[in-house]
């Protein structure tokens, strides 16, 4: 079936043009739930017997998670918990309009075979595809999409149920409100948003508390919901930014609780130079720190907590401490009036170019240029005091998390495992921090171990340092030869290539090295002159562009050595072998000579 989109666009050199797009919408994508027999197709993805984890009625289901719920629950949703996932090519498409980091973090549990997260293009299927209504925003169109596609499983699979094989259940969760509403006018199982609204329907906070196998997961539900200058840690009482006073560039100091206005490490902000009046003299001895532990419980009590998330109501107002070096001269100060992009959850940053405006004594910085993908988590550990002990190891409170680098502030996460993670080192992502709370509003995201643990504090510091240390992906070790460690060089391979087999090389790298990829060799020519040919191991052979591969080796970069192990930019069998120039064996290689 085509269908049409015409719209009228205006070109750079002002003309106006009609374009006419073609949208072919078909009848044969698979619903990919092993079993169904309308479909007939042989890419089983989802299981039919979905493991209940949680239980719909007492039955195993699919779940058809929105947009929302990846955008804002992305920790929840990579964990191995959640299986038989219906990823909407309407969530997806939008969520890479939203987030690009997100999507790619979905995009590779989509990849992980073991996961079932299967990709249904409701777009071009005839019975799931709708058109805009009038009147009707984007977003309304693209909600209903998804209640439309969920109905559809839900229609389809009760159409493909055996008297021995009784339909798999399908439930949407939203934390939309508007959209569970209308979700329930279309008889469609909705787990979401406020319960307030819709009694009998539950928050994904509820849905997850069912899942009694994992109750870990209850703290990994996320709460509620310009210049580039990177300062040197100190701590996140003070702050300092570059930019221009009385037409020279200086540094600015921003100093005090009030004056950082909530900013964390890394936030791109605004920032108002005050008058000289109130310029402070530099900070040459570290500013006291306030006594914050002895608020967190009636800071906690402040905050009322309902399905929908914390809301605040009141803080403490934050103490300053006076000039300490009376000699200096006052230094330009400022104070945070806006934020142009937070750092607490993932997003996209932008690098190159850095333009500065300079408007009625305001600084604003403005990035432009190419696209870094970054994902800020913080490693650390729970203030001990911050816990009640009074409170039974299952009860969940209110802690506060001391990250590892000082220039982040302490963050407050609810959990029930204080007890277990209070000797732990642990990661949290920032959620939200309410103008009139003392503290970020966090969630717990995930345990590395130990703390003092030598696997512990390295994992940290690899966390910290952003090094990739996970194990390659299965669709990066497809790309790998399929003879494994008997691959050999063979004839063909040797077409177009020089066959240097016959000088004597030589390695530079240590006699204990195993990923041996560089050599040298010297040779007395006839006329007295010498050759000399550094020779590098030929890793574009098997690394082809585009590849899962190739673009996993250039996320790693290089491979990281540590004390007593490494970290590899590509698989062992690459790296420590067949692009290893190894002694007696033939392999592939560049070769530059000089004569």
């Amino acid at each position: 079936m085509l269908r049409s989109k015409a719209f009228l666009t205006q070109k750079k050199n002002g003309k106006v043009v009609k374009v006419v797009k073609e949208h072919y919408l078909r009848d044969d994508i698979w619903c990919a739930a092993e079993g169904c027999i309308i479909c007939g197709h042989t890419e089983k993805v989802l299981s039919a017997s979905p493991q209940a984890n949680t239980l719909l009625d007492g039955k195993p289901h699919y779940i058809v998670p929105d947009t929302n719920v990846f955008m804002n629950q992305i920790d929840l949703m990579e964990h191995s918990a959640f299986k038989d996932v219906i990823v909407l090519q309407t969530v997806l498409e939008e969520l890479r309009h939203l987030s690009l980091p997100i999507h790619t973090r979905l995009r590779k549990v989509i990849a992980d075979i073991d996961r079932r997260f299967y990709v249904f293009s409701n777009e071009h299927h005839r019975e799931t595809y709708i058109d805009k209504l009038k009147d009707e925003s984007p977003n309304d169109r693209n909600d209903r999409a998804i209640r439309v596609a969920t109905n559809w499983y839900t229609e389809h699979l009760a159409r493909s149920a055996k008297p021995d094989r009784p339909a798999v259940a399908v439930v949407m969760i939203s934390d939309d409100a508007n959209n569970r509403a209308k979700a329930k006018e279309t008889k469609i199982q909705a787990f979401s948003g406020i319960y307030k609204i819709i009694p009998h329907m539950r928050t994904v906070k509820e849905y997850v508390g069912t899942m009694v196998n994992y109750p870990e997961l209850m703290d990994m539900v996320a709460e509620g919901g310009s210049s580039m200058d990177v300062d040197h840690k100190f701590t996140y009482e003070e702050g300092t930014i570059m930019g221009l006073v009385d037409g020279t560039e200086k540094q600015i100091y921003i100093i005090g609780r009030a004056h950082l206005n909530r900013a964390v490490q890394d936030d791109v902000v605004a920032v108002q130079i005050l008058p000289k009046s109130e310029w402070r003299r530099s900070p040459s001895v570290a500013i006291v720190e306030e006594e914050e532990e002895s608020v967190v419980e009636e800071d906690a009590k402040k905050r009322e907590v309902d399905a929908g998330g914390i809301i605040a109501t009141a803080g403490p107002t934050s103490m300053e401490t006076d000039d300490l070096n009376d000699t200096d001269p006052p230094q330009p100060t400022g104070r945070v009036v806006g934020f142009v992009r937070r750092n607490w959850r993932p997003y996209v940053l932008y690098s190159c170019c850095l333009i500065l405006f300079w408007l009625i004594f305001e600084i604003v910085l403005v990035i432009d240029g190419s696209f870094i993908y970054a994902e800020f988590r913080y490693c650390g550990y729970i203030d001990k005091s911050s816990i009640k002990t009074m409170l039974g190891s299952t009860v969940s409170q209110n802690v506060l998390f001391c990250a590892m680098d000082h220039r982040v502030p302490k963050i407050s996460i609810r959990t029930r495992q204080a007890h277990i993670l209070q000797d732990q080192r642990i990661v949290v992502v920032i959620d939200s921090w309410p103008k009139m709370s003392r503290y970020a509003i966090g969630h717990f995201v995930k345990a590395l171990g130990p703390a003092g643990d030598k696997d512990t504090e390295m994992e940290v510091l690899l966390l910290e340092h952003d090094v990739p240390y996970q194990e390659f992906a299965p669709q990066v070790l497809k790309d790998l030869p399929a003879e494994g460690d008997q691959w050999t060089v063979k004839p063909e391979h040797l077409e177009g290539r020089a066959d240097l087999r016959d000088l004597n090389i030589c390695s530079i790298d240590p006699p204990a090295c195993a990923d041996i990829d560089d050599a040298l060799h010297v040779k007395l020519l006839p006329n007295g002159n010498y050759e000399v040919g550094v020779h590098i191991a030929d890793v574009s052979y098997f690394v082809k562009p585009d590849t899962p591969m190739d673009i996993e080796a250039a996320h790693r970069g290089t491979t990281v050595y540590l004390v007593d192990k490494r970290i590899d930019m590509l698989p062992s069998l690459l790296g420590t072998n067949l692009c290893s120039l190894r002694s007696n064996v033939d392999r592939l290689a560049f070769s530059c000579l000089w004569v």
